[in-house]
Order: C-alpha cells, then structure tokens, then sequence
C-alpha cells in the first residue's frame, strides 16, 4: 500500500505523536501537505474492539480517490442503518477504492496488551 517510505523505524512512533496531533486538528491540511511532498495514497486507518473487555479487536486501512465526496461520513456512529449501507456498498464496490481489513483475535490481545493488538491490526490492514 505504501508509494514512499515516511518515516526510519528510530523516529516512526515520535513522529507518529506528532502527526497524529496535526491531523486531530487539522486533517485535511496534512493530507495536503503530504501530497506536496510525493505521497499520493494516503490511507485512513481506524479499530474497532478496544473498549469491550471481550473478543477481536478489527482495524481497516482505506485510501479513497481524491476527488470522492462522502458528505455523510463524519462520525460512523451516527449514521443510520440505511446510511452505512450505502456507504460501506459505495467503498467496497468501487474500484477506485483500496482497502485492507485485519482481525486479531483475544488470545493474542491477552498475550500482548490491547494496544500492541490494535497496532499489530492497523498493520495487518495496510499491508493488505
């Protein structure tokens, strides 16, 4: 999934603190900015499964064509059963759409804590 390396395995988790920071705040002026500089598929990346104390934790990657409008998409959990239909049949049937989903299941959360899961998730999904 990866155009171009961003970052050396030495400076990957400040500079992700740092970008995680900017794009709380200001996403799509990072997005920008990471465009300017060669980096043209930018992938979204988010988990599920953390705040339960069973079961999987489930992360997806997606990277949408730049010009796609999802007016609706701001925050999953408020939109209606008919609206995340819709959505999740617009992305997954598009060709323009990349998208990567990773399971790992409870037995790894327990050996490893559930932030190294949803990590190792988020990995999984992007590499998919």
């Amino acid at each position: 999934m990866r155009e171009r390396e961003l970052f050396t395995d030495a400076s990957l988790s400040t500079c992700l603190d740092e970008l995680r920071l900017i794009a709380s705040k200001h996403g799509s002026a990072l997005e920008t900015a990471l465009r300017k500089h060669g980096y043209f598929k930018i992938a979204g990346i988010d988990e599920a499964g953390r705040g339960p104390l069973a079961g999987p934790v489930v992360a997806c990657a997606i990277i949408v064509p730049l010009g796609m409008r999802l007016p609706k998409l701001t925050d999953s959990k408020l939109l209606s059963d008919q609206d995340l239909t819709s959505l999740y049949d617009r992305l997954t049937t598009s060709k323009e759409v990349v998208y990567g989903v990773a399971v790992v299941g409870n037995e790894e959360i327990d050996r490893v804590n559930i932030l190294q899961a949803s990590l190792k998730a988020m990995h999984q999904a992007v590499e998919k």
